[in-house]
Formats: structure tokens, C-alpha cells, sequence
């Protein structure tokens, strides 16, 4: 994030540690702003908040639904353990600035006045000061005994996962079916004139989301099989489509579609413009689905294999 923006942002009182994360104590209350990179588009608001020795006048869940009702840009906004987490489409430079400038003044105006007092995020502990945290990749103001439990929670749950015996062979079943799902969506928008890297986006995570349910759990094993499965269904997908406008030429008759699939082979070796634009289309094909799948299936994997960072700043 620009340093001109962060400047401005809640007057000044900010400050971004590490990249992408903008952190400090306004108003009184302990506010973590969070943006999620240009490809979610979107920022995560955190303001610890616990309630104070009186009930509010006005309830938080009304409060944070009105909000979201009144601001377009929020996609969502709830009350959970001892914090407000508001999460929005990001707006560009200065739009930004004003739009999360506005949001926590609304929000941090509503606790105080309805007596919010802040602290940890997570149990409320309101005598010690918090210290931001990342857990696993959620950030907010944590105080040392929240922050030690759930990092012993994750440890426990990633010994859990490494203990968890696999099945490769009924992996690659599950992987082989979740991945036909992204087959029929690749044959659907060919046939419409386009090669779209959400069908292959849609094959990686089904074969991923299957190998899991067979296999047991998604290990470097399961990443490895589902990426191969991935690859070859890209192929296979490419080839199917082809036998179908093969089929729509010269189907009919003698000529079945299996005759059609068969045939791809025999079109490409002949036709040399044919086979060039046959790889040419294979070739978007695997680049789409790589731009579009990467960061997912590395995330699928990192949860799937119960991978975690916690850090305290």
C-alpha cells in the first residue's frame, strides 16, 4: 500500500506492518485493516470490540445490518467473539482511503456511544493490551493467552491431519470424477466460441475436492496426482470438443460420434491448419487454467495438509 495513502488513512494514526496490513490503536479501539491482494479485490476491516458494563442501546447485529444495507461496497459485516470484521470491495487510491476512513468512523462512532470498550479480538481481555497477530493469515489484536491457544490448536489439528492415513489409489478415483465436472463446463463454453480459465479452474478444484473425499486427505501425494489428473483432462477436454464439431459436420449414418473421437488423431495429422490451431487452443487452454487455478489449489493445499503461520508483531 502507498505510504501517501496510509498517511491518510484514520488521520494518520496507522501504520502497515507487514505489507498489506495497516494497524494501530483509534479512538480507543484497536483496528486492523487488511487488504486480500488485487485478486479477491476486496479488504478486511477488524475493530476489537467487547461490550461494555451496560447493553448497548442499539444492538450490534441491527447496527452492522443497516450498514451493509446503506453501503453498497460491503459485502459483509458481522459481530463475532469481541470484534466487528467487515469485509468490502476495495476502491482505488483516494476512493479507498475514503471509503475505509468513513466505514470505521461509523463503526467506532456506534461502539462508543454505546459503550464498546476495546481489546482482544477473540476473549475480550480489556486489562492488558493486545498485540496484532497473524493467524493463519487472519489478522487482529490478540492478547498472549488467545494467541498461544490457537496456535496450539492449529499445531494440534496439523499433527491430526499428518496422522491421518491416505488411499492414493481411491484418490485418483475422486480425482479423476471431480475433474469431469470441469470437463462438461470446457466442452459447454468451447462450443460457445470460447476457452475459459474458470473451467479449468472449476477441473482443478474438483479434482482436488475429490482426491480429499476418497483418498482421505490432500497430502504432496494427493497435489501431485490431482495436478497430473488436471492436466491430462485440460487434453482430454480439448480433444472431446473437437470430436463434437466433427460430429456436427459429419455425423449421422454410418458415422458415430465415437467414429468422431476417434477421428481427432487422424484430422490433426492430416490438416496441418487444424493442428495448429489445435495446439494453439490446447496452449490457452493450459496457461487459463494455470493463471486461474495457481494460488487456489496451493491454498487448498496448505488447508488441506493443515500448513499454518501464526506471528505476532
Amino acid at each position: 500500500m502507498k505510504q501517501s495513502l496510509i498517511q491518510q488513512i484514520m488521520r494518520g494514526t496507522m501504520v502497515e506492518n507487514p505489507k498489506g496490513v495497516v494497524s494501530g490503536l483509534y479512538r480507543g479501539y484497536y483496528l486492523v485493516i487488511q487488504t486480500l491482494g488485487p485478486q479477491q479485490g476486496t479488504h478486511v476491516i477488524t475493530i476489537s470490540a467487547t461490550q461494555g458494563a451496560y447493553a448497548p442501546r442499539v444492538p450490534v447485529g441491527e447496527f452492522l445490518q443497516n450498514f451493509k444495507a446503506a453501503n453498497k461496497h460491503v459485502r459483509s459485516a458481522v459481530y463475532q467473539e469481541n470484534a466487528i470484521i467487515l469485509t468490502a470491495t476495495t476502491l482505488r487510491g483516494q476512493k479507498f482511503v475514503e471509503q475505509v476512513n468513513q466505514a470505521v468512523d461509523a463503526m467506532v462512532t456506534f461502539l462508543s456511544q454505546n459503550g464498546y470498550i476495546s481489546g482482544c479480538c477473540s476473549c475480550g481481555e480489556t486489562q492488558v493490551a493486545p498485540r496484532l497477530s497473524n493467524i493463519n493469515g487472519d489478522f487482529g489484536f490478540y492478547c498472549d493467552t488467545c494467541f498461544q491457544n490457537r496456535s496450539a490448536l492449529l499445531a494440534s489439528n496439523q499433527q491430526m491431519i499428518k496422522s491421518k492415513q491416505g488411499n492414493i489409489a481411491a484418490g485418483a478415483v475422486g480425482a479423476l470424477i471431480g475433474a469431469l465436472i470441469g470437463v462438461v463446463l470446457w466442452v459447454i463454453i468451447y462450443q460457445l466460441g470460447y476457452i475459459a480459465g474458470i473451467a479449468g479452474l472449476v477441473m482443478a478444484v474438483f479434482a482436488l475436492k475429490g482426491y480429499e473425499k476418497l483418498g482421505g486427505k490432500i497430502d504432496l501425494a494427493g497435489m501431485i496426482v490431482s495436478v497430473i489428473i488436471t492436466v491430462i483432462m485440460v487434453y482430454f477436454a480439448q480433444h472431446l470438443s473437437y470430436a463434437i464439431v466433427i460430429y456436427q459436420e459429419f455425423g449421422g449414418g454410418s458415422v458415430t460420434f465415437f467414429d468422431a473421437f476417434r477421428s481427432v488423431f487422424e484430422f490433426l495429422a492430416r490438416y496441418e491448419d487444424i493442428r495448429m490451431l489445435f495446439i494453439k487452443d490446447l496452449v490457452i487452454g493450459y496457461l487459463l487454467t494455470l493463471a486461474a487455478s495457481f494460488s487456489t489449489i496451493w491454498s487448498m493445499y496448505k488447508r488441506g495438509s493443515g500448513h499454518y503461520t501464526t506471528q505476532r508483531y
